[in-house]
């Protein structure tokens, strides 16, 4: 009798730790999961309005997916020394995941390849140019600058010069673009220039028929400078602002490309914060994009 006793007791005593256990881990994750993830953002340039619509599919995500997210931008725009100073500052600053649009460099994605096993790393808008141990969310660059490339070319001559705009060639995205409406001119006679957005003056514009810009910095300058010329300049572009739209609404732009920044921005806070619960395998992801005109912008 005495050891049947002790056989109950042992059983209710098991019986009890593991209804403990269950009800710890089932509360310890229940806990995990409402926790806000630190999730940090290195962009390649300086502040502006240049990001809001990225910037406001992140948020969104961050508040549907409980993440805490910290924007960082460069003091110099494309600037690699101090994207790797910003990586290594955010992971001692305990930060669970990093998204980054990645400057040109070596040492950058050397500095990726060895954060990479502590937590997971993102890149928005292109990969490394030679690390592709990483996963992207953007769009096609190289395809979006070929088809603006074409659309130029529909409408210009064989006699005619045409400049091709960037504001920040460190930036792999540009780089990207560039390449691709550089071949669509290639075939044709037309006489290109490429050029940096500051090297460049207002009046110097002028020399050209058409004006490709390949950033939102360069078509919001040649959009401001068109229309206070009352639309002199045949103007093409890469961006979806609200200046830029209302632009091409009045006929100072002929033809845009936009991204989905907000969709890339949604898509990347999920995707990172999906790994970080549950460990969810990431991949790339390509967001669409659109080539609008007066003609076809409110269809």
């Amino acid at each position: 009798m005495k050891k049947y006793n002790i056989l109950i007791a042992a059983l209710l005593l098991i019986v009890i730790i593991g209804i403990s256990g269950v009800v710890y881990f089932y509360g310890t994750d229940s806990k995990h999961q409402n926790e806000f993830l630190k999730v940090s953002v290195i962009l390649d340039s300086s502040a502006g309005d240049r990001w809001n619509n990225l910037k406001q599919g992140m948020n969104q995500a961050a508040t549907d997916y409980k993440v805490e997210i910290n924007i960082l931008n460069l003091s110099t725009a494309g600037s690699e020394e101090e994207q790797i100073q910003l990586l290594n500052r955010e992971i001692t600053n305990g930060a669970q995941g990093v998204l980054i649009i990645p400057v040109v460099g070596f040492a950058l994605e050397e500095a990726v390849r060895l954060s990479k096993p502590t937590l997971p790393i993102l890149t928005l808008f292109s990969m490394f140019e030679d690390y592709d141990d990483t996963y992207t969310i953007g769009s096609e660059n190289y395809q979006m600058g070929y088809e603006l490339g074409k659309e130029v070319m529909q409408q210009a001559n064989a006699e005619e010069e045409i400049i091709v705009l960037v504001n920040n060639e460190n930036s792999n995205y540009i780089r990207e673009r560039k390449e691709g409406v550089l071949s669509a001119f290639e075939p044709t006679l037309a006489k290109i220039t490429v050029c940096e957005l500051q090297e460049i003056k207002a009046e110097k514009l002028m020399n050209y028929d058409r004006i490709v810009a390949l950033d939102v910095e360069s078509l919001d300058y040649v959009s401001m400078i068109s229309e206070y010329n009352d639309g002199y300049y045949q103007v093409y572009g890469i961006g979806g602002t609200n200046r830029s739209l209302v632009s091409l609404d009045k006929g100072y732009i002929n033809t845009l490309i936009v991204e989905n920044e907000y969709n890339i921005g949604y898509i990347a806070i999920q995707t990172i914060a999906e790994k970080m619960r549950n460990n969810t395998e990431m991949r790339d992801h390509m967001v669409d994009y659109c080539i609008v005109n007066q003609e076809t912008m409110y269809d």
